[in-house]
């Protein structure tokens, strides 16, 4: 079992002298004690002071750091360094750097504790293990009383916070994920500016090539089937990134009006015909038109121009591209008699508003307006102008000899009969006819009783109006990417790792820094009250602190004969020597001769 071990009570408080004369002199110390004392006792902490004043300075410069990098991307510094590491390093000097003033103020505590009344001696090895470990300063809160229970627990507070300040200062900041523009990439799309497009003589490209480009494209678009494929699809634009994005901007485009003529059908020889040779129909689908059976002469054909259809706008036949007619037999009637439809399909210039985009590689281009608004012409010349916007963009359109033969080419590619049920050496019709019949026919080609006559006529109608709107969109893609000087640039975004600062959790480390000032200057203030000496974790100042006592027959704590005290400093000449006697060893103090 374990000795109790002896106390020690008041060794270090300083006894009045009985001598008058010691009285003056020591009336005027104590008049001079105050500036003197305070100089001895708050000086020493100089090198503490300091050690917090580092730690704001680092805290400081975290603060910098993190101010320079809050919502910005995320720094890409050499050997695979972030801010993550540089948050690290600095926390865990600051940590080191609280954890000195701290050791150093709870080893003065010691002195403080031993000064203030008698205490076990066990408690010296307390106060040392406290200034070392996190652990043993939480078990000395619970041995300190009165006025050092305040301090011994900012002192563990500190010491066990500073464990977590790497983990809890990396927490200051969190990565997120937003879209930026990448300025050094550059999103096209395009746009048709004027027409005849792609007319540029000093590359030899004349109005033979706007004329060719726009056919071609209309024939390409004729191979899709309506029941199989997807479509045509706007033009594509030029995407860097996964994601872009444009200003809403408009281009001159071709579009296609459809008006329903089957009012002026007449059944004559069991054919069905329309007036003035506009096209006749004898059973299935026939695609004719007016610029086709009047050859060259038809812009000078008042019958071969007039449309059957009363258009709402004028201007559909005077910026018109070409026109023809289809006559198709509806099914699924009871009776015995033909059930036909007649539409006038005219495809002219108009202006497109667009807002196109990229998301996640998919572009969509979604078309906000269509617009037929002309606002100068000159007729005599072929001259027009289109606006688009509200009347925020013009385009100029000039009906060159280039239209006049479009509007007999086009029909040409596409005019033709086309018989459900009959050999192919029984018609009269071109691949581009056939595909035509079979995307109109695809939804009531075969008999099928959950169709009505009237549901098939509703199909065959927007049958029509794809493969119509089909070619307009295949040759408005030609004009925009056809047109010189075109491009409509935009943004290209692009995915940016950014960084969030936290400040909530670095106030965390300054409060540790603030805590470790306040137990150093609480520690100071102390020991200014108690007199007694800033030895701090001077070892050396245990051997000569115990004080000779009556019963003692070794000078323990002198040297020659002199009594040392508890002190900071050890003078050159103080020699000590560990000897053995008989079973224990014993540290030997003297002066050097």
């Amino acid at each position: 079992m374990d000795q109790e071990e002896p106390e020690i009570c008041d060794v270090l408080t300083p006894k009045k002298t009985e001598s008058t004369h010691f009285m003056i002199q020591e009336d005027d110390y104590k008049k001079s004690r105050p500036k003197r004392r305070a100089k001895q006792c708050f000086y020493p902490w100089a090198s503490e002071a300091s050690w917090c004043l580092v730690a704001f300075l680092l805290l400081g410069v975290l603060v910098f750091a993190l101010l320079q990098f809050d919502g910005k991307a995320q720094p890409k510094w050499p050997l695979g360094l972030s801010l993550n590491t540089l948050i690290a390093f600095l926390s865990t000097i600051c940590r080191c750097v609280m954890v000195h003033p701290i050791a150093e103020g709870l080893l003065q505590l010691k002195w403080n504790w031993f000064a203030d009344k008698g205490r076990p001696l066990r408690d010296i090895r307390l106060f040392d293990k406290a200034s070392r470990s996190s652990w043993a300063s939480l078990k000395l809160v619970t041995r300190l009383r009165g006025r050092f229970m305040p301090m011994g627990v900012l002192a563990s507070l500190v010491l066990v916070a500073s464990l977590g300040t790497s983990f809890i200062t990396q927490s200051t900041i969190s990565y997120s994920t937003r879209t930026v523009v990448a300025h050094n990439k550059s999103a096209l799309s395009f746009a048709s500016l004027e027409s005849p497009v792609g007319v540029d003589p000093p590359r030899g490209k004349h109005f033979d090539y706007a004329e060719d480009g726009l056919l071609r494209a209309a024939e390409r678009s004729l191979i899709y089937r309506i029941d199989e494929d997807q479509g045509l699809s706007a033009l594509e634009p030029h995407c860097p990134t996964a994601n872009c994005r444009w200003p809403i901007f408009s281009s001159l485009a071709v579009c296609v009006s459809m008006g329903n003529v089957t009012e002026y059908l007449t059944e004559v020889d069991s054919e069905i015909i329309l007036p003035r040779g506009f096209g006749r129909l004898n059973g299935g689908f026939s695609i004719s038109s007016p610029a086709y059976f009047a050859g060259q002469e038809a812009p000078d054909n008042s019958n071969a121009t007039e449309p059957l259809y009363k258009w709402n706008n004028s201007d559909t036949m005077t910026l018109s591209l070409a026109r023809a007619f289809f006559l198709y037999i509806v099914p699924y009637y009871e009776d015995d008699a033909l059930h036909a439809e007649a539409v006038e399909v005219v495809w002219h210039y108009c202006a497109h508003t667009y807002n196109i985009s990229v998301t996640d590689n998919v572009a969509n281009t979604e078309l906000l307006a269509s617009e037929l608004t002309v606002s100068q012409r000159d007729e005599r010349n072929g001259s027009f102008t289109l606006l688009a916007e509200n009347g925020h963009r013009e385009f100029n359109i000039s009906l060159s000899s280039m239209l006049h033969a479009f509007r007999r080419r086009l029909p040409t590619t596409i005019i033709g009969v086309w018989l459900p049920f009959v050999t192919p050496e029984n018609q009269n019709y071109n691949e581009f006819t056939y595909q035509i019949g079979q995307n109109v026919f695809s939804g009531c080609l075969w008999s099928n009783p959950n169709k009505s006559a009237e549901l098939c006529r509703r199909l065959m109608w927007n049958d029509v109006r794809n493969v119509t709107e089909t070619m307009a969109l295949a040759m408005t893609n030609f004009m925009r990417a056809s047109q010189v000087n075109g491009a409509v640039e935009g943004e290209a975004l692009e995915s940016e790792i950014f960084i969030t600062v936290r400040w909530a959790w670095i106030s965390f480390l300054a409060a540790q820094i603030i805590l470790t000032f306040v137990f150093i200057l609480a520690v100071a203030i102390c020991t200014f009250n108690l007199e007694v000496p800033v030895i701090k974790g001077s070892n050396a100042a245990e051997l000569f602190a115990i004080r000779k006592s009556d019963m003692e027959t070794t000078p323990i704590g002198t040297v020659n004969g002199k009594q040392a005290g508890i002190d900071q400093k050890i003078d050159k000449k103080t020699l000590g020597i560990l000897v053995r006697d008989y079973d224990t060893w014993h540290l030997e103090i003297h002066s050097k001769e």
